[in-house]
């Protein structure tokens, strides 16, 4: 097994929770985050790697909705942290380098726009 096989391998086994996590907060549907996900790694990882465990075979929709594009960046970043990474305030702020009273009042204006 290639190098890059063994780390797509450890990296579907430990994050995919999260990545699928992730993207479903973006689409709001299971299935097009599996897609979202997959694609992502299709284009990071050579084409012959082996397809993630969550892959379909049929086709999917081309229609994304994204209730959280109202959310900044720094927002979308700190809800994902804390939600789908399971950081608490304090690991978050330390992780991004600002005190936890900024990531507080990040999440509680990305809870007021969703």
């Amino acid at each position: 097994m290639a190098h890059w096989e063994t780390e797509l391998t450890e990296l579907v086994m430990r994050r995919s929770g999260a990545l699928v996590g992730y993207a479903y907060s973006l689409t709001r549907d299971k299935r097009q985050a599996e897609d979202l996900v997959q694609d992502a790694l299709v284009k990071v990882y050579p084409a012959s790697a082996v397809r993630p465990r969550w892959a379909t075979a049929d086709g999917r929709s081309s229609i994304w909705t994204v209730p959280s594009s109202r959310l900044s960046p720094r927002q979308r970043e700190v809800v994902v942290l804390r939600f789908f990474e399971d950081m608490t305030v304090p690991q978050i702020a330390a992780t991004l380098g600002t005190r936890p009273g900024t990531i507080k009042r990040h999440l509680s204006n990305a809870t007021e726009l969703q």
